[in-house]
């Protein structure tokens, strides 16, 4: 994969990026209803945005 010119760099072979983070929903906590936030990961993962473990 090559990179474009002025990317950024720290030695390794990566790309600058942006992590969206998406946290657990929790059932016993109402400002985080696991629907929610099942629903937003889903939906951009629908995007095609690439997930990490």
């Amino acid at each position: 994969m090559q990179k474009p010119p002025g990317s950024f760099s720290q030695g390794l072979d990566t790309w600058p990026g942006m992590v969206v983070s998406v946290p657990p929903g929790d059932g016993s906590d109402p400002t985080r209803p696991p629907a929610f936030y099942d629903a937003t990961f889903s939906y951009l993962a629908g995007l095609g945005i690439p997930t990490i473990s």
